[in-house]
């Protein structure tokens, strides 16, 4: 083979090489630029979830709310057992009332606010089986036959109590329940604690890409 031919073949070679070296930097780039995204759009949600803890840390201090626990870190406002009737969904009228006033006039300011903010309304329970379940509504506000079904209930009575300051059904869509029962347990050393049982209204704020 001639020098010229081995020359065009180098040249090639270099080309090919230069164009590879071009397209990995490019990749390196776009995954930058992708985990920037990512990282910007996190902060973003923890600022909103810190600026919801903010304002309802200072409307339950006014009004010295006793049985609610915030937690910032986690985006989480935890309703403890003695907001409840022992053996029952129904929340105590109290919190009902605290709900109604403070709570709610607050959390759909900010759902108004920010329309990627969703609430996730989980029920918890301790591992002792339920041992007498209830089929009368009127006196437990909810019927359950098991730790499932009586957390679900009184997330729901947290909702209801939320939700009867909202008309807007479009902010009412953004407000789920669901019941954990004994599958979540904050004391796994005491199954039985009274930790465990618990509503935590949790706030959640989708990505724009995710809300779509």
């Amino acid at each position: 083979m001639s020098d010229h031919a081995n020359n065009e073949w180098i040249s090639i070679g270099d080309f090919m090489a230069g164009i590879v070296g071009v397209l990995v930097l490019f990749f390196v780039i776009a995954i930058l630029i992708t985990a920037t995204a990512k990282a910007e759009a996190e902060e973003k949600k923890k600022q909103g979830v810190q600026m919801i803890m903010t304002s309802l840390g200072d409307g339950l201090q006014a009004a010295g709310a006793q049985g609610l626990e915030l937690l910032p870190d986690q985006g989480v406002m935890r309703l403890k057992d003695t907001s409840f009737a022992k053996g029952s969904a129904c929340l105590d009228d109290r919190l009902v009332a605290l709900f109604q006033q403070e709570i709610a006039p607050i959390i759909v300011a900010n759902m108004q606010k920010n329309p990627n903010l969703s609430l996730q309304i989980e029920g918890h329970t301790d591992a002792i089986p339920v041992n007498r379940g209830s089929a009368n509504v009127s006196a437990t506000c909810a019927l359950f036959d098991d730790n499932y079904t009586l957390s679900a209930g009184r997330a729901r009575e947290a909702r209801k109590a939320l939700l009867s300051q909202i008309n807007d059904p479009e902010l009412i869509k953004r407000v789920s329940v669901v019941g954990y029962g004994p599958d979540r347990l904050l004391n796994l050393t005491d199954p039985s604690s009274g930790d465990n049982r618990r509503v935590e209204v949790r706030f959640v704020f989708a990505s724009a890409s995710e809300s779509n």
